[in-house]
């Protein structure tokens, strides 16, 4: 939830599921079949993502649960992860329930989501699964992706969402390189890859 306290750009890493599935049923209404039907339909969008992005090394985890993303993020052999968090605390205690192999990618950046000491094209990618919609703050939160990134951002989007956020990507200095479905004719989540366009 925005701090209107904070920095233009602030919000809170407040645990929830994330909004990458905005449109599927809450996970207690599903069963175990589907659940592992949904993570694994997840993890491939996000493996096409991070390909298209082309399978960056060095990415900015924003994921809104500390976590949820990393196995399939430390897949890449010699990918590091930097996750952003709020709380060290809970950082580290969802960092040790993940096998060794996978923490060995994984470094936490004390940060408030979107409010970072990050210096300008420090990570080769943003990752990004909050949705925007809505957020009149968004131009100012893709301006801040793009100062950090080198090459591209991943985010959470609505199929009929991320038309509407050309001007913004334009603005913020990206061009949308591609965008995948969950579920065509079922589902309005995408994950959509922009690319910096200078």
């Amino acid at each position: 939830m925005p701090d209107s306290t904070s920095s233009p750009v602030t919000l809170s890493f407040a645990d929830g599921d994330d909004l990458a599935l905005p449109d599927v049923q809450p996970r207690w209404h599903l069963g175990r079949l589907a659940r592992r039907i949904e993570c694994w339909r997840e993890h491939q969008l996000i493996r096409n993502a991070l390909e298209l992005a082309g399978d960056p090394t060095l990415v900015l985890d924003l994921s809104r649960v500390t976590g949820r993303y990393w196995p399939v993020l430390a897949e890449h052999p010699s990918r590091v992860i930097i996750a952003a968090a709020d709380s060290p605390a809970q950082f580290e205690a969802r960092r040790q329930r993940h096998p060794p192999a996978q923490r060995e990618h994984i470094r936490v950046l004390p940060a408030s989501a979107f409010a970072f000491d990050l210096p300008d094209k420090s990570v080769d990618c943003v990752f990004c699964m909050r949705p925007m919609a809505g957020n009149g703050r968004r131009g100012a939160i893709l301006r801040e992706l793009h100062r950090v990134t080198r090459d591209a951002v991943i985010l959470a989007a609505r199929a009929g969402d991320v038309g509407s956020f050309q001007r913004d990507f334009t603005a913020a200095g990206f061009r949308l390189r591609g965008r995948f479905d969950f579920l065509p004719l079922f589902s309005a989540a995408q994950v959509a890859v922009l690319r910096k366009s200078n």
